[in-house]
């Protein structure tokens, strides 16, 4: 007995032994790969270049602040931000930017997670690429991949669906464990990966055409234990977002239905988004004569077309190669082990042939491979093509990159081809590889004069987008100007474009700050004439903000903080205004500082066109201080019934809201009139506060993005009523 331990223990421990020898020796073999490398160093410096000016708007502040929220509160999320089509995100975008913003508060730490993970899926297209289609499949698939345009835009900034590329991958290869492997156990981690990619992006449901092809063609790998572990792991990555359903009353399912049978319709926008991932220029052809995209688009147009050829030819052979099953294709390839397969007279019935290719196909696990990326690539597009939901490019990011794995396939297997010509056909693979080359640098070209492009403004959205640099650089720059001056506070004037970027990042300032969240009002802050001036920024688009600020109060321009692709940001130090309290007060509350409103007219210099708006402008001094509260505001409501002038009954409003307000500090409320002033109005108003929506179950806290509203008062005028007439 005891020789026999001494033997059986010898054997374990060289066979021991032999594994680490071969997981060594396949670690220095991929290290010694030395394609590897340029093709991350491109990866990473598409990615990362220039990446001050990635896009920082709504949707990338709520889910980074949702991320870092959750961490510092010790919350835990169960959504993400709003869809499209008006659901919740599940909340698994948070999750993911938890693991930058655990080590900062700074955006860039999610960046860094975004850029990462669009990186590590370059690298596994190779590694997985090159382990079932060889070598060199993998490095043109992966560099095709690096330098694509837009799957380059969509990995530059924090977004759900950026943060899908890796987990495509991952999820392709399980499904090629089953399908080209023949192995057991792969259904449950590809579900998983299919359920993770639906709460990344809704898109990410297609990819359920690929699974369910793949559980047909690897039928006799699938178990009984895989379907319920599959159950399992799609109910407790889903249990936080089950809760949300719950506590909504499955909210938005209605919602979901109500959008699934809408009216639809047909057309070709599907095929359109597929095909711009091809095109090395962005949607419309660059008009700035001082772009670099201007000056490219020639040899960037015929690159284009050379794209679309080799996209045809590509998709020509793996449909060849999948119907066919006489010639022996993908030659290229490392023999595969063939399954036995009944052989069919050709004279036979068509049902019969028919069933004949069905196992040919079977038997061949390339083939299938082949079928299942061609399903991948066609079903989805269209099935798209017919929508009751506007589509966007980014809805495709779940098919990259199987086109350029199947163009990969395509030129190896012509190169295999050529490779066994005689001379000097056998001489032309080499040229085959030196299109493929070419195509590749011209597609970086393009792509890298994109980014530069945008660095210098000639991508911009108008003042719909703007670069995390920009808005970081101007609360800077207010930030300083403040600490050097002593000023106690900074107003940070805000649009819908701007509010939840600045919401986010201002809390990073030294200084005391009030973000005004307008609303389209125009109403301003001012502050008391005890706390002496302050800083006040403007958004680039706020023209008629700082018309009123000008006109009514004492302030001097000082700093423009740059915005690339429009006008700067503006940074004024402001004086309070000093006026005389008039007696009509709504009590405890405001008082109004003058029984005279004062009309102003504002035509916008760059819309001449247009007609001039025309304001009537009342003063008020808060009597009540609203404290600073994470992520609260309070929202003053101004409704304002005309009369005189033949503009009798005629309504307006205002609505201006506050993160902070002190007793004391002076608001501008402006009411919008038609062509002639109205005598009087007739004011009523309200406040309330809008806070987090808290959730508590025991001793956990929930986190999502709906805010809770509660009524602080109705304003009550001095003489008892709900109303105040201010004279004109």
């Amino acid at each position: 007995m005891d020789v026999t331990n001494t033997i059986l223990g010898a054997r374990k421990k060289k066979t021991g032994e032999s594994v680490r020898i071969r997981v060594w020796r396949m670690v220095v073999s991929w290290l010694l790969t030395w394609e590897i490398y340029p093709i991350l160093v491109i990866a990473t410096f598409l990615r990362f270049y220039q990446w001050p000016m990635t896009q920082f708007d709504a949707d990338q502040a709520v889910i980074y602040g949702l991320a870092r929220n959750a961490l510092v509160h010790g919350l835990i999320p169960i959504t993400t931000n709003t869809a499209s089509i008006g659901i919740m995100n599940p909340p698994a975008t948070v999750y993911l930017l938890m693991l930058g913003a655990v080590f900062s508060a700074n955006p860039y730490a999610g960046l860094i997670v975004v850029g990462f993970l669009n990186v590590l899926a370059v690298l596994l297209t190779y590694v997985i690429v090159r382990r079932y289609f060889g070598r060199m499949v993998g490095t043109f698939s992966a560099l095709f991949y690096a330098v694509a345009l837009r799957t380059v835009i969509y990995s530059r900034f924090i977004w759900n669906q950026n943060m899908l590329a890796p987990f495509v991958l991952l999820f392709l290869l399980a499904l090629l464990w089953g399908v080209m492997e023949r192995r057991r156990g792969w259904l449950a981690p590809s579900v998983l990966l299919w359920g993770w990619m639906i709460q990344l992006h809704g898109s990410a449901v297609f990819l359920a055409i690929p699974l369910v092809l793949a559980c047909v063609l690897a039928f006799k790998t699938l178990r009984w234990r895989d379907v319920f572990l599959s159950v399992i792991l799609l109910v407790l990555i889903y249990f936080p977002y089950i809760i949300w359903e719950v506590g909504t009353h499955f909210s938005d399912v209605s919602i979901l239905l109500q959008n699934v049978h809408s009216h639809a319709s047909l057309d070709k926008y599907a095929l359109d988004f597929y095909l711009s991932y091809f095109r090395a220029f962005d949607f419309s052809p660059p008009a700035e004569p001082g772009s670099w995209g201007f000056k490219l688009f020639s040899m960037l147009h015929w690159d284009y077309r050379l794209m679309l050829l080799l996209l045809t030819g590509s998709y020509a052979f793996a449909l060849f190669a999948v119907c066919q099953s006489r010639w022996s294709l993908l030659s290229f390839m490392r023999k595969e082990a063939q399954l036995p397969t009944p052989l069919v007279d050709s004279s036979a019935s068509f049902p019969v042939r028919l069933l004949g290719w069905w196992h040919a196909l079977l038997a061949s696990p390339a083939r299938c491979t082949l079928l299942l990326l061609l399903t991948w690539q066609i079903l989805p597009v269209l099935v798209l093509t017919r929508h009751s939901i506007d589509l966007y490019a980014y809805y495709l990011l779940i098919l990259m990159p199987g086109p350029f794995i199947l163009m990969g396939i395509f030129t190896a297997q012509v190169v295999e081809w050529l490779r066994q010509c005689s001379f000097p056909w056998s001489g032309a693979r080499y040229a085959v590889s030196l299109l493929l080359v070419a195509l590749i640098v011209m597609q970086f070209i393009g792509t890298f004069a994109w980014i530069q492009d945008d660095a210098q403004g000639f991508h911009p959205n108008g003042n719909m987008s703007h670069s995390l640099g920009d808005l970081q650089n101007a609360l800077a720059v207010a930030d300083h100007l403040a600490q050097n001056r002593h000023l106690h506070r900074i107003y940070i004037d805000t649009n819908f474009t701007t509010v939840d970027a600045f919401n986010y990042l201002a809390p990073q300032m030294q200084t005391p700050y009030t973000l005004l969240s307008i609303n389209d009002a125009h109403c301003l802050l001012l502050p008391d004439i005890s706390q002496g001036p302050s800083v006040m920024l403007f958004s680039p688009a706020q023209q008629l903000d700082e018309a009123l600020l000008t006109h009514f109060a004492s302030a001097a321009l000082v700093s423009e903080p740059s915005y690339v692709g429009g006008p700067p940001f503006r940074l004024y130090i402001v004086q309070p205004l000093s006026l005389p309290q008039s007696q009509a007060t709504f009590v405890n509350t405001l008082a109004l500082d003058t029984s005279q409103s004062a009309a102003f007219t504002w035509q916008d210099p760059h819309s001449l066109a247009q007609p001039p708006t025309h304001l009537l402008t009342t003063f008020w001094t808060s009597l009540s201080s609203r404290p600073a509260q994470e992520n609260t505001t309070y929202t003053y409501r101004f409704s304002a019934r005309s009369s005189g002038r033949g503009t009798d009954s005629q309504n307006s409003s205002a609505a201006c809201s506050f993160t902070h307000l002190d007793s004391g500090e002076q608001l501008l409320v402006p009411f919008v009139s038609q062509a002639l002033f109205p005598v009087s109005l007739a004011i009523t108003g309200s406040v309330w506060m809008t806070s987090p929506h808290q959730w508590t179950y025991g001793p956990f806290h929930l986190e999502d993005i709906r805010k809770q509203s509660s009524l602080l008062t109705t304003f009550q005028s001095a003489s008892g009523g709900g109303s105040i007439i201010v004279q004109h």
